[in-house]
């Protein structure tokens, strides 16, 4: 499912930090990695001439930090691709991940550029909601972590709620665990029912709590079997609490874990609403944080 792999990188430390990880994945996958920089003219002040001195000097050093990097990655056993583009970041981004045939997109969430403006959080937004494959993102921080040869991927914490777009994450879960020998950890939160001001809980209230969690484990088990019959390792967690909350802390328990999440999202780099429970596991966890978002206009009832 995942054949190519597009990272792109802004010409930083900051955003080339997602190197080493970008490199475990893909030299896991056995994928090719095809490395991007975008040019962004307007924030140069050459207007549109492709020919200025000072565009012909930008795309210069741009080409030559991208041998650097790739230089990083090939030394790991993966192949690599250098493009270089012009234009806004985040459409170029994923207009390269479909020319590409990526189906997957790596990128850091921190770093600025004063060709390009970086790859910040606007535009890693603006990639999670427009681009039709999964995007991985990681913070430069947790990304240097696996530098070395004793660094391991170990996990895959899936965050479900029992619906169908929820679960539109699961194919990209089994792809990585199965090619990466991840185990994964199926992760159901229920939000409880008893309200603070409500002191006992009223017994209607107590039975359709219960009810909740009893569903939730009933799915998380028919879940885990499925995945089991796969052969792939897993294990489920039932947790009570506030969705993006309760997972953001399972998650910092769990060294060397990819978090995967389906999103609600909306076709266009104008629609940016990211879902609430997907954006606080992004900003929150500081881990690998796989999104996917479901096809067509799917949102949320």
């Amino acid at each position: 499912m995942i054949e190519r792999i597009l990272t792109p990188l802004d010409g930083t430390e900051q955003s080339e930090s997602i190197l080493p990880y970008v490199s475990k994945v893909a030299a896991g996958l056995g994928a090719p990695v095809v490395l991007l920089s975008v040019l962004d003219q307007g924030s140069l002040g050459v207007g549109r001439s492709y020919f200025s001195r000072l565009y012909q000097r930008a795309e210069s050093g741009a080409r030559e930090r991208l041998t650097a990097a790739a230089g990083v990655l090939e030394a790991a056993g993966v192949t690599v691709e250098q493009v270089v583009v012009s234009g806004r970041s985040a459409e170029e981004i994923v207009r390269a991940a479909d020319s590409h045939d990526c189906g997957l997109i790596m990128m850091s969430t921190h770093g600025r550029n004063a060709l390009a403006r970086g790859i910040l959080g606007s535009v890693t937004d603006a990639v999670v909601h427009s681009a039709h494959m999964p995007v991985l993102t990681v913070t430069p921080d947790r990304a240097r972590t696996y530098h070395g040869e004793d660094s391991t991927l170990n996990s895959v914490l899936v965050a479900l709620d029992g619906s169908e777009l929820a679960e539109t994450v699961l194919p990209y879960v089994i792809d990585l665990a199965s090619r990466l020998s991840l185990e994964i950890l199926a992760v159901r939160v229920v939000p409880p029912i008893h309200a603070f001001w409500m002191d006992p809980m009223p017994e209607e209230l107590s039975e359709e709590q219960e009810q909740a969690e009893t569903a939730a484990k009933e799915y998380l088990e028919r879940t885990a079997s499925k995945l089991t019959e796969r052969g792939l390792s897993v294990q489920w967690r039932r947790l009570t609490g506030h969705p993006a909350t309760a997972i953001v802390e399972l998650a910092r328990e769990m060294p060397h874990d990819i978090v995967a999440v389906a999103t609600h999202g909306r076709s266009g780099i104008a629609r940016l609403a990211m879902g609430s429970v997907s954006e606080a596991i992004i900003r929150g966890t500081g881990d690998p944080v796989l999104v996917v978002r479901p096809p067509g206009n799917a949102e949320p009832e």
